[in-house]
């Protein structure tokens, strides 16, 4: 089964054994690409809209894989039993909504989690760490015209710091040369949408611009 880019990176950070859980898995493609590969192990698709989750249950149908995926319809990780070794899966959704469904009584019965947010990026891995939680690789892919940040996430018994430029662009993302010019681009332009009436913003985009321009400098 061919994947999208950014389907193939979350892939590419699923262990070869333990449990996996899609949440928002939509068609399901990710638990389907799992299943395919023959091994016995748990997969779930959960989703809270039932038609998603209805074009997903025709896809396994096709394959004949009801039998290797249960696909349950629940609001995040809500009725979901998470055993230690399981990968907990979520991406497609904004930071805030993945905070949401990872509120700290689900989170400290994760070990490791596979998160492609389309928002505060920042918030989002400083959220994560803040939690005990570390990067252990990134991806970047870009699929029709638009970067996508794919992150590694496992529990740590000590604490990882980050610095600042880590948590905005990531320890690993910032060593992309194509994504760093993408933020560098998207920065200038909200540069010019601010700089003549919030001085306060001006200055800071400013910083965060100098900031890439110096990491750019570093891995040419």
């Amino acid at each position: 089964m061919k994947l999208s880019k950014r389907l193939e990176a979350i892939a590419s950070f699923i262990p070869d054994s333990g449990g996996v859980i899609d949440v928002g898995c939509n068609h399901a493609y990710i638990c389907i690409f799992i299943a395919l590969k023959g091994k016995e192990r748990k997969i779930i698709g959960t989703d809270c809209n039932p038609l998603s989750l209805k074009e997903a249950y025709c896809e396994i149908a096709k394959r004949n894989l009801e039998n290797k995926i249960s696909i349950l319809v629940t609001n995040g990780l809500d009725n979901v039993s998470l055993e230690e070794n399981d990968t907990v899966i979520i991406s497609g959704l904004g930071t805030r909504t993945i905070k949401e469904i990872l509120n700290n009584q689900v989170l400290d019965n994760i070990n490791h989690i596979i998160i492609q947010s389309n928002n505060y990026l920042y918030e989002l891995r400083r959220y994560m760490s803040l939690n005990d939680f570390f990067i252990k690789n990134e991806l970047v892919v870009k699929e029709s015209n638009k970067f996508y940040v794919v992150i590694d996430f496992y529990r740590s018994n000590k604490k990882i710091k980050y610095n600042e430029f880590e948590l905005k662009y990531g320890p690993f993302s910032s060593f992309n040369k194509n994504y760093l010019i993408n933020e560098l681009k998207i920065l200038k332009k909200n540069l010019k949408k601010v700089e003549n009436f919030d001085n306060k913003k001006c200055e800071k985009i400013k910083l965060d611009i100098i900031s890439i321009e110096k990491q750019l400098e570093k891995i040419s």
